[in-house]
C-alpha cells in the first residue's frame, strides 16, 4: 500500500464541517430556519456554520444528538471522540471474539505478533456481525476504530508474512464502512472507503476479496437504484477488471441473489429465477467467514423477496414468514427488509392498510438505525400505495414527510 493509501483514514475520512452541514440540509430540502428549529438555534446560526463558523461544545453535541453523527465524523475534534457504541455494550456484543483484538480498537497496537493477526481478522468478522444486530450507526464508531488500528500497524515495520493478512482485514473493515456511509447518505465517504477497501483488497492479492469490496458498494450504493443495469453487470460479471467468476462460491451466491432481485424489480421472472437456482447451486460449497448468511434460511429469505416483486404473493408470504421466523435479534437489519417484503405482498393484494401499518414499523426502525437505503425502499412502497381514507396510510405519508 502506498503512503497516500495508508494516510486516507486518519480520524474517521471527514470532509469540511460546512460543506457536510450544506449537503445534510440540501438533501433533506431543508430551509435554514427549518434546519435551525431542528437543531435549536435560528436560521442565522445556520448560515454562519454553513460559512465556516465552528459551533461551540453544547451546540456541537446538539447537532451530533439530532443528526446522528460524531463530533469526530463533522471535523469538530482533533481526537477520537469515542465510539457511538459505549464499550461495556460493545464487549456485551461481541463476545468470544478475543479481549486482545477489542482492545485495539480503542487503543491501536504498535507492534504485532503474528497470532494477532488472527485477532484482528476475528473482530473484523465481529463486526460484520454487529451491524445487522444494531444498525450502521451504531457499528460506525467500532469499526471506524479497527481500521485505524490496522492502518497504524501497515504504517509500522511489520513481519512481511503478515502484511497480506492485515491488508484483507483492512478491506474489510473498509468496505463495512462504505456500506455504512452509503446507508447513511454520505456518498463522498462511501466512495473513499471504498477506494481504500480495493487497493487493500489488492495489496491482499486477494480477487475473492476484492469482488466482494465491489458488491458490497454496489449493493450500499443508493444512487444505484435507478440504474439496473450497472447493478446488474456487476452481480453477473464485475467491472474495474474484477470478475465474479473469480470469487469465491458464497461471493457468487451474494452477487447471484442481487441480481435475482434487480429481475425481480423489472419483472423478468425467468432470469428471476434462473439467478436464484444459481444461487441455490452455489450453497453447499459457500462457507465463508465473510458471510455468516449463505444457507437455506438466507436463500428463503431472498426468494420470497423476490418473489414478492413479482406478484406471487401466497408462495412469498410463505416464505417469508418461515425465513423470519428463523432469523433472530442477532440479524435485526435482515429482518426489517423480510418484514418489508411481506408488506409488499399485501399491497399487491389489494390491502393497502395493512401494508401501511407494517411499513410504518418498518421505517421508525430504519430511523433508529439510521438506515437510509430501508427507508427509500419503505418510501418506494408508500409511494405505490393507491389514495385512501386510511389514517394508517396517511400516517405513513405524514411520518415520510418529516424530514
Amino acid at each position: 500500500m502506498d503512503a497516500e493509501g495508508e494516510r486516507s483514514v486518519t480520524r474517521d475520512g471527514t470532509r469540511d464541517w460546512s460543506r457536510w452541514l450544506r449537503r445534510y440540509r440540501d438533501e433533506r430540502d431543508l430551509t435554514q430556519e427549518e434546519l435551525g428549529e431542528m437543531l435549536g438555534v435560528d436560521g442565522k446560526t445556520v448560515s454562519a456554520w454553513e460559512n465556516g463558523q465552528r459551533p461551540g461544545r453544547r451546540h456541537a453535541r446538539t447537532i451530533c444528538a439530532n443528526l446522528h453523527t460524531t463530533r469526530a465524523e463533522l471535523g469538530l475534534v482533533s481526537e477520537p471522540a469515542g465510539p457511538v457504541v459505549r464499550r461495556r455494550d460493545f464487549l456485551r456484543l461481541s463476545a468470544g471474539a478475543g479481549a486482545s483484538a477489542i482492545f485495539g480498537l480503542w487503543a491501536g497496537v504498535d507492534r504485532i505478533e503474528a497470532p494477532t493477526v488472527d485477532e484482528f481478522e476475528a473482530t473484523t468478522e465481529m463486526l460484520g456481525r454487529l451491524w445487522v444486530r444494531v444498525g450502521p450507526a451504531a457499528a460506525y464508531g467500532p469499526t471506524l476504530g479497527h481500521v485505524e488500528s490496522v492502518t497504524r500497524l501497515l504504517q509500522g515495520s511489520l513481519p512481511r508474512s503478515a502484511r497480506p493478512s492485515l491488508c484483507g482485514v483492512l478491506a474489510e473493515s473498509s468496505a463495512l464502512l462504505a456500506m455504512f456511509k452509503g446507508w447513511m447518505g454520505d456518498p463522498d465517504g462511501a466512495d473513499q472507503f471504498s477506494m481504500l477497501a480495493l487497493e487493500s483488497a489488492r495489496n491482499a492479492r486477494d480477487p475473492d476479496l476484492a469482488v466482494h469490496v465491489l458488491l458490497s458498494r454496489t449493493t450500499a450504493d443508493r444512487g444505484l437504484h435507478d440504474k439496473p443495469g450497472v447493478r446488474l453487470r456487476r452481480y453477473a460479471h464485475g467491472e474495474h477488471g474484477l470478475l465474479v467468476a473469480d470469487a469465491g462460491p458464497a461471493t457468487r451466491a451474494w452477487a447471484a441473489a442481487r441480481a435475482a432481485e434487480v429481475h425481480a424489480t423489472l419483472g423478468d421472472e425467468e432470469a428471476c429465477l434462473q439467478a436464484l437456482q444459481h444461487a441455490e447451486q452455489l450453497l453447499p460449497g459457500a462457507t465463508s467467514r465473510r458471510y455468516p448468511w449463505p444457507d437455506d434460511r438466507w436463500l428463503m429469505g431472498e426468494r420470497g423477496a423476490s418473489l414478492a416483486r413479482l406478484g406471487r404473493t401466497a408462495e412469498a408470504r410463505r416464505m417469508l414468514s418461515s425465513a423470519i421466523a428463523k432469523t433472530g435479534d442477532d440479524r435485526a437489519v435482515d429482518r426489517l427488509w423480510l418484514v418489508l417484503a411481506t408488506a409488499r405482498t399485501h399491497l399487491q393484494d389489494g390491502d393497502p392498510d395493512r401494508t401501511a401499518r407494517i411499513a410504518l414499523d418498518v421505517l421508525r426502525a430504519a430511523r433508529r438505525f439510521c438506515h437510509g437505503q430501508l427507508q427509500d425502499e419503505v418510501a418506494r412502497l408508500a409511494a405505490d400505495l393507491p389514495d385512501s381514507t386510511s389514517p394508517t396510510v396517511r400516517d405513513l405519508r405524514e411520518t415520510l414527510s418529516i424530514r
